[in-house]
């Protein structure tokens, strides 16, 4: 294997070591600080670190007995106040490159471990035992794990009896997916088996055990070809301001209670009080539209179907001032004249951002709009496509709910 040493620069926007050889190339490793001196070794066209020569003041100990196995977490090395600073530092440098300065900013708030709702955990049964886990970082290996720091106590607590589940269900080189979602009522269990395996009867019947012994809400099985669910105890339910909401294993959820709560605040709180007409794109299950009914009226859209129904649902039976639509708005955005009626729009997309709709918005004559984020990236870009139709971007604030990962939250305000 190709060895060298060099000097670490910076992090990259994925947190991994950023150096460069005697010719300029760039050098990416994992796991390393700006500063360190290392040596690093190349395996398949990928660097990793094969000896620290002089560590950061910013090492510290990683809490984790997975770290640098499991794929999970990339910053657990890094001291807290690095931390935050990389974090920070990796959103202004979003916003500069595209044009956004003198930006007020609130300091991130950082959510703790033992906090996320979901998880995918992967499974394969070998010659002599049943792996759970996660994969390494860039390869195919699976890394079996007897809990996870990031999530839940709940979800943990199955890690275990589900080794042992498996064990009887899966064949030797046999794969699947565990979906899980932790709710009020419970959680939500989707198993995935790799091809179009059809479940026997004595398996349904070690599933419905299994769920009445952890005293889950749900527990479904699907294939490569279909989905059903196995067996019912309770309807897996998620709250949003104090409103029930049907959850689904394999559903978009923020990733803790507490993120919904401290984001649906964020986004609320600067809302004038004078806007009662308010459009939610990419409403999901509710997060926002649901605490938003509560001060005006809310047409809400989305395109994920199960997502809607769930909140058309909750809308109907809590009496919300709320309305859905099935909409695409990647292909379909909302146009000028149907942006017309709405004082304020909140925009919530998946990490690729809504460059189509901020486009449109830019021309519209919406005084407030809300951007929620979870990539600097494309947030910098969307605002900035906002900014140049005459938008201000009037506060921004960072919410960590990616604990140890470089991912960062952001709730902004831009008004005309």
């Amino acid at each position: 294997m190709m060895t060298k040493k060099t000097t670490i620069l910076k992090l990259d926007e994925r947190g991994y070591g950023f150096a460069q050889d005697e010719n300029n190339n760039s050098l990416i490793i994992p796991y390393s600080l700006p500063g360190e001196k290392v040596e690093i070794e190349k395996n398949q066209d990928h660097w990793h670190l094969k000896k620290l020569i002089q560590s950061s003041p910013h090492r510290i100990t990683p809490p984790c007995p997975y770290y640098e196995a499991c794929g999970g977490c990339v910053l657990q090395h890094m001291s807290p106040v690095a931390y935050t600073e990389y974090k920070m530092r990796r959103l202004s440098q979003a916003l500069e490159r595209y044009g956004l300065r003198e930006v007020s900013m609130d300091p991130i708030v950082v959510l703790g471990p033992h906090l996320r709702r979901r998880a995918i955990f992967h499974a394969l049964r070998t010659a002599t035992e049943t792996l759970i886990g996660y994969y390494q970082l860039g390869s195919h290996h699976l890394v079996d794990i007897a809990h996870c720091l990031l999530l839940r106590f709940d979800i943990n607590d199955l890690i275990i009896p589900l080794k042992q589940l498996l064990g009887q269900i899966l064949k030797p080189k046999e794969k699947a997916d565990i979906l899980l979602t932790s709710t009020k009522t419970g959680i939500d269990f989707l198993l995935k088996i790799k091809g179009n395996k059809a479940i026997d009867l004595s398996d349904i019947e070690g599933l419905k055990t299994f769920a009445y012994d952890n005293n889950l809400a749900r527990l479904s099985f699907a294939n490569d070809q279909e989905e059903w669910p196995i067996i019912t105890l309770k309807s897996p339910q998620i709250e949003f301001d104090s409103c029930g909401v049907e959850a689904s294993a394999d559903g978009f959820l923020q990733t803790s209670t507490g993120a919904d709560q401290i984001l649906s605040s964020l986004v609320v709180k600067e809302l004038p009080a004078t806007h009662k007409r308010i459009a939610d794109l990419f409403c999901g299950r509710g997060t926002f539209s649901i605490p938003l009914s509560k001060v005006g009226r809310v047409d809400a859209y989305e395109m994920d179907g199960k997502a809607l129904k769930a909140l058309t649902q909750a809308a109907k039976l809590h009496n919300l001032s709320l309305q859905t639509y099935t909409r695409n708005l990647f292909s379909d955005p909302l146009t000028p004249d149907q942006l017309e009626p709405y004082q304020t729009v909140v925009l919530n997309p998946p990490r690729q951002g809504a460059a189509a709709q901020s486009k449109i918005l830019a021309q519209s004559k919406v005084s407030h709009i809300v951007m929620v984020s979870c990539n600097p990236d494309s947030f910098a870009r969307d605002a900035a496509l906002l900014q140049k139709g005459g938008y201000h971007l009037k506060k921004l604030s960072p919410l960590d709910q990616f604990l140890w990962s470089p991912h960062v939250e952001i709730v902004a305000h831009l008004i005309r």
